[in-house]
């Protein structure tokens, strides 16, 4: 799996998505090509990330070329030392859009939640919501939740209980009225 922030670069531009971290989605969203019609490589799939996984640290995230296990050539215009400098200036684009850190609506798209204090989040319509720390996500409409260290989701639809990740995360089901159901990570 595609480690958040996931990014696609081209000699021209990097591209990420505001839906996905994931390589192959991100190259179908912006419909790039992998290689040229003389089979010279096009782009070069990377991530960003803090090593320690929190994605609220302020320390340097580490930068790499995501080979997804293969090795492979680079294409000959790479400049490892000029698009890391355009990575990491996308990725402060792209934390503005995903880390979510305050109290917010979101309908669309994909998110990170984290939160030392008690964010609480509504998360509906189709946005993809990751939740850590003390925040809270309250999920309703087709919106899809994964919970880590002592998070809570509030869900007034159904949500598969296995998407906590932590025994301190916490499911309040609320997807029928007579019965709240409450589960607890493993």
């Amino acid at each position: 799996m595609c480690r958040p922030a996931s990014m696609i670069v081209t000699k021209k531009k990097v591209f990420w998505s505001e839906n996905t971290d994931s390589h192959h989605e991100i190259i179908s969203e912006f419909k790039l090509r992998e290689t040229d019609a003389s089979g010279n490589i096009n782009i070069v799939p990377i991530e960003i990330y803090p090593e320690d996984g929190n994605l609220a640290s302020k320390k340097k995230w580490k930068f790499s070329i995501d080979h997804a296990g293969y090795s492979r050539d680079l294409p000959d215009w790479w400049d490892t030392e000029k698009y890391e400098k355009e990575c990491r200036l996308a990725l402060k684009d792209w934390k503005k859009q995903k880390i979510i850190s305050n109290p917010c609506v979101l309908k669309q798209g994909q998110f990170y939640v984290v939160s030392s204090d008690s964010a609480t989040v509504r998360a509906s319509d189709s946005a993809t919501v990751w939740a850590s720390g003390s925040a809270t996500v309250r999920a309703s409409g087709s919106a899809t939740v994964r919970a880590f260290e002592s998070a809570t989701v509030i869900a007034y639809t159904v949500i598969d209980p296995n998407c906590l990740k932590s025994k301190t995360a916490v499911l309040i089901d609320r997807s029928t009225y007579s019965k709240v159901s409450v589960h607890i990570g493993k």
